[in-house]
């Protein structure tokens, strides 16, 4: 059924007719229930300004106050961007004082005002508040606050009626205005009456009878609210509250899409050696989510939606009076034939001609190139009455980018076809003469994309084939559509309506909660379209999926790229190809990892690649469960194969690390089942969500697993923190001791336990992934474990442009001159693998089983060209399985000696914002990732895909070394944030990180001999402080800073260099620019080396001589003398060298 909120003014008491117009009159005018939905521009006065300005400045944490404000441009209606000042933890108190304190500002008189509801959960508060006047609600009226766990307002919404002024004193008693209903409605029985205020669209205000009831003839009978003036007994206005579908006869194009299709697969359970004619018959299943275009392709309605959801009618209605026509795509997925003509349906008379439209990229095309090709099919439809439906290009050749028959992508150029901003289809390999995707758009775009290896000769493209349809009346009896391989489907086996009815279930379930309890945005945004491809196959044969036709083995979803592969699989020994896209367990695994990928980026390697897949196997049969099907227990039965490899995730009994292999699929078999046990095993089951309005009646563990990926988990124990701390943020005092050792005791079922029960010969553990990855900013080598079977050791490094390099010398294996083949992978901070070294490895047993992948080599190194700023994670793994993944190799006794060498100077930016002796103020700013997430379930502060936050500067000296006392962070220190830092974008649309920074006094005496700093930035990230404490990382690293003086001078610190003290410090103040020269002399005037001769600009800065010549080597004891010439310096300093 599809729903809506149906609205009806009424001019007077006559009947309405049951007539054409019905629909019409019930929805041609909007509501006050709906103000927010006007679209009039607001003039906004002056003074509104200013008292926001003056707000901003009083009360905000940055001063980023946003606001909308209402129709008479003087007051807010909605406040949002910021937080205010602490106001207390009594929310009705904090939110009163709020008012009060602000009545002016907000145009609310607070007294006016009573509670209306009161609700915490996940760390926020709310309440709201109704507006009365002389004890009479006001109609539609709300004044709403949200709260942080601190009392901080961080959301205000309002709603709030002025300058009202009636006689509450009614003429005429309820009953006059139920008969004066009841009139108007026909039968009516009476539910509810109130004495309110009305307020109408043109601005006045009426004391009203609110009569609520069921009532109505025919098609108008429903639940109705009527407004009956208290004074004149005039109707002021009436809605219908039961929610409708397609109301006839309004709607004139009518009809219902359904498809048969498999309702998990053709063999979900069982034996899978089976000919198809054993297979599961079909099921004929409503299709929503589709578009059918009703007369031409600018009239579009979607099948059974209702409010924005699904609504399992499958459903359509226009009151357009066309045919209509339609393919399998819809507002989240459009689903098209890899190798053939897509599928298509319409009920008008279709013609199909051809038009010459030739256009071809470069033969051959470059590498890491984006070449655009937008084609238009001229208009010779109309003249003849006729309607343009489809269009799509005929490829002559085609030869961009090669993928194997398993998946594998040897080579990532592809083509893209899309019509306006829809992407229809994906396209790589070799092919010659093929149809492309069908487009419902008189244009479509050819995009070709490039990577940066290995070049083909492109496509050509002559001309274009494109499907008219008569123009004619509608045709309900044949506008209904019936997906099947008799009917419209034209793939054989109907796996393109199989991937598509699969893939919007998985979304729909998916919808039940993607939803953000702090907030109105969705956590996530899966609500734009994504091409998904059938019946894929390969361009080489890859010699463990051997198929004659170059079918391809496997399913996947790029997650660069966005879209969904599902391949036409293997041919069983009876004939029948196990197509990809009629498993639906598989089908919907492939969505669950484009639903990770909308949240975090992963790195599908080690605990994380795991997690990736653990993720995938347990919500597709999840969302199965929550259609009654929790018999089922794993998933890829049918397939057998790739990503379609059977997994039974109720009954692995796999643990870390005994049981670690190196394979994301087999170790994924490590976590999928703790997650089942806290679903449906009656020992751990956690039931249903209770205390959480958003979520309440959802199964806790799908909302706990869900909100835990929005802390990015990367390894098994934070993701066991994260689903623990989702339970405590969601619903506080209900995620007891019980509760949350039914968690800990599922995960530990699997050797999965909290970090704080854990022990490590690695001080630097844990630190398997991003999140908990090791700062290695400030110190350039160390010695650490690969500590158990499956670790990984991350190493978080802010870098700028230029050469990079680690070395790593490997620990002695169990055979003399053998050593463990720890390997070095390098990525940015974005997840994207940029390289790796992998040692020759002599002998590396299959996992489980023995742990030692052994080299010959003892050291191993990793180079890499930085060419973008930023911060860059270092991994060391064990050697390579026979899978690709990190081998069971361990050595928690022995350690890796790792070290590095790049350039970390100008990874961040500063700059001079205002100086002063002693008080110079640093604007900085800093990148960091920004993924893709919306707003996290969990969390209030984590918005807008930001991956981390501000945490504190400070500053280090000449050589890099960090100076003590200068973090921000440190009530001691002396140096302080001067402007809150906030998230922007930098010229080339970079996500950066904005502050300043300002030094307080007594810092030039505290360190007289600092002159050259640097700025170092440092963040958290959705981990912080979540098991590992203060797990801090360095977001950049400055150029060097000057600091301001008031003098020109030249001083030499430490001016005695021996076997304690190998340096000499020397720092100058100058008062402008020039420049600068400082030599070291003998006593005999010779020459012994110049450290510096070049331009300076006014300020400190500091140098340091380590008794050593031009040619670096030692000079003799002695007396020697540094003279310095600059702007307005011109000194002798000595120094004396004792061997």
């Amino acid at each position: 059924m599809k729903i809506k909120i149906l609205i009806l003014f009424l001019l007077s008491v006559a009947s309405i007719s049951y007539s054409a117009d019905f629909k019409k009159i019930r929805t041609n005018k909007i509501s006050p229930l709906s103000d927010g939905f006007n679209s009039s521009s607001v003039s906004v006065k002056p003074s509104a300004f200013s008292a926001l300005s003056e707000f901003n400045l009083k009360n905000s944490v940055s001063g980023s106050w946003r606001v909308k404000f209402e129709k008479n441009g003087a007051y807010p209606e909605i406040l949002a961007g910021d937080k205010t000042k602490v106001y207390g933890l009594s929310v009705q108190k904090a939110f009163s004082s709020f008012l009060s304190e602000n009545k002016s500002f907000l145009g609310i008189l607070p007294d006016d005002l009573k509670k209306e509801r009161e609700i915490s959960f996940a760390g926020m508060s709310h309440i709201e508040y109704k507006q009365y006047y002389k004890g009479l609600p006001v109609e539609f009226s709300s004044v709403k606050g949200h709260f942080d766990k601190e009392g901080r307002l961080t959301l205000y919404r309002a709603r709030y009626y002025r300058d009202i002024n009636l006689d509450i004193n009614p003429s005429f008693s309820s009953s006059f205005a139920e008969n004066t209903v009841r009139s108007d409605a026909g039968n009516f029985l009476k539910s509810k009456e109130e004495l309110v205020v009305f307020p109408k669209e043109d601005g006045n205000f009426y004391l009203a009878w609110k009569i609520t009831g069921r009532g109505g003839k025919g098609a108008q009978r429903g639940l109705w609210v009527y407004y009956v003036d208290a004074h004149s007994g005039n109707i002021l206005f009436s809605y219908d509250d039961t929610r409708y579908a397609c109301t006839s006869p309004y709607n004139v194009s009518t009809g219902t899409v359904k498809g048969y299709v498999y309702d998990i697969s053709p063999i979900p359970t069982g034996t899978s050696d089976l000919r198809e004619d054993f297979w599961q018959p079909k099921i004929l299943a409503n299709l929503d989510n589709q578009y059918v275009w009703v007369g031409n392709v600018n009239n579009r309605v979607i099948t059974g939606v209702s409010n924005g959801a699904s609504s399992g009618t499958g459903e359509y209605c226009s009151n357009s009076n066309a045919r209509v026509f339609s393919l399998l795509q819809g507002p989240y997925f459009a689903v098209s034939r890899f190798m053939a003509p897509s599928s298509y349906f319409t009920n008008g008379s279709a013609s199909w001609t051809t038009k010459s439209t030739p256009v071809s990229s470069p033969n051959p095309y470059s590498n890491n190139a984006t070449y655009d090709y937008n084609v238009l099919i001229d208009d010779n439809w109309t003249d003849i009455n006729r309607s343009f439906a489809f269009g799509a290009p005929i490829f002559s050749s085609f030869r961009a980018g090669s993928m194997d028959t398993c998946g594998g992508a040897l080579d990532s150029d592809h083509l893209e076809i899309s019509s306006g901003t829809y992407r229809t289809a994906y396209y790589i390999g070799n092919k010659n003469n093929f149809l492309g995707a069908l487009t419902p758009y008189f244009g479509y775009k050819l995009r070709l994309k490039t990577d940066s290896s290995g070049v083909y000769s492109g496509f050509s493209v002559s001309v274009s084939s494109y499907m008219t349809i008569a123009n004619a009346s509608a045709s309900n009896a044949t506008g209904s559509i019936i997906w099947s391989t008799t009917t419209n489907l034209r793939d054989g086996n109907g796996g393109e309506v199989n991937a598509f009815y699969h893939l919007n279930k998985a979304k729909s379930y998916f919808d039940l909660f993607n939803k953000n309890p702090n907030g109105i945005e969705k956590p996530i945004n899966i609500d734009k379209q994504i091409p998904v491809m059938t019946q894929v196959f390969s361009d080489v044969m890859n010699d463990y999926c051997v198929d004659a036709n170059y079918s391809m083995w496997n399913a996947f979803y790029d997650l660069q790229d966005d879209y969904i592969f599902l391949g036409r699989g293997p041919m069983d020994v009876y004939g029948s190809y196990r197509d990809f896209a009629l498993d639906g367990t598989i089908i919907r695994h492939e969505y669950i990892h484009l639903i990770v990928n909308r949240i975090y980026p992963i790195i599908n390697f080690g605990e994380f690649g795991a997690i990736s897949e653990a993720l995938a196997d347990y919500f597709a049969l999840s969302s199965f469960w929550n259609e009654g099907k929790t018999s089922l227990k794993g998933l890829g039965n049918f397939i057998g194969q790739g990503e379609g490899a059977a997994r039974d995730i109720s009954t692995s009994v796999k643990k870390i690390p005994d049981d670690w292999v190196g394979q994301v699929h087999d170790d994924s078999l490590i976590l999928s089942p703790a997650l089942y046990k806290i679903r449906l095993d009656p020992t751990y089951s956690l039931g249903n969500v209770s205390n959480n309005a958003t979520f309440n009646g959802l199964p806790r563990a799908d909302v706990y697993v869900f909100s835990a990926i929005f802390y990015f988990p990367d390894n098994f124990t934070n993701f066991l923190e994260a689903v623990l701390d989702s339970c405590r943020n969601l619903e506080g005092a209900v995620c007891d001791a019980t509760l949350q050792n039914k968690i800990k005791n599922a995960f530990a079922a699997h050797g999965i336990y909290p970090a704080a029960s854990q022990s490590y010969s690695d001080k630097y553990e844990p630190n398997n992934g991003p999140q908990w990855a090791t700062n290695f900013s400030t110190f350039s080598s160390l010695a650490a474990f690969i500590d158990y079977s499956g670790d990984l050791d991350y190493y978080s490094i802010p870098l700028n442009e230029g050469l990079f390099v680690a070395n790593m010398t490997l620990p002695q294996g169990s055979v003399s001159q053998m050593y463990h083949g720890y390997s070095l992978f390098l990525f940015d901070q974005n997840r994207n693998y940029l390289v790796e070294s992998v040692p020759e490895i002599y002998s590396c047993p299959p996992s489980p089983g023995s742990k030692e992948c052994l080299t010959l080599s003892q050291t191993n190194s990793l180079s890499y060209n930085i060419t973008v700023p930023g911060r860059y994670y270092l991994m060391v793994s064990a050697a390579p399985s026979e899978y690709g993944g990190n081998s069971a190799d361990y050595n928690s006794s022995k350690p890796y000696i790792l070290s590095w060498q790049g350039n970390i100077k100008g990874s961040a930016q500063a700059w001079l914002y205002s100086s002063a002796l002693d008080a110079d103020e640093f604007r900085f700013r800093v990148k960091y990732p920004k993924f893709e997430y919306i707003a996290s379930p969990a969390s209030a502060t984590w918005t807008s895909g930001a991956e981390v936050k501000f945490s504190y500067a400070r500053l280090l000296d000449h050589n890099k070394s960090p100076i003590p006392l200068t973090e921000t962070n440190n009530s001691s220190s002396y140096m302080e944030v001067s402007y809150t830092p906030y998230y922007s974008l930098d010229s080339q649309n970079n996500p950066i990180i904005e502050g300043r920074v300002r030094l307080k006094s007594g810092f030039a005496a505290r360190y007289p001999a600092i002159g050259t700093v640097y700025l170092e930035i440092f963040g958290t990230n959705h981990m912080w402080d979540l098991a590992k404490a203060s797990n801090t990382v360095s977001l950049g690293i400055t150029d060097a800073l000057s600091l301001t003086t008031n003098k020109s001078d030249f001083t030499v610190y430490n001016n005695i260099i021996n076997s304690s003290n190998s340096k000499t410090y020397l720092k100058y103040d100058a008062q402008g620019a020039g420049d600068l020269s400082i030599k070291v002399y003998t006593a005999s005037g010779h020459i012994v080396k110049t450290i510096y001769k070049g331009q300076i600009s006014a300020g400190k800065g500091t140098f340091e001589w380590d008794g050593t010549n031009e040619n670096g080597s030692k000079v003799a004891s002695g007396i020697y003398f540094i003279k310095t010439e600059g702007p307005g310096i011109n000194k002798v300093e000595r120094v004396a060298i004792i061997r």
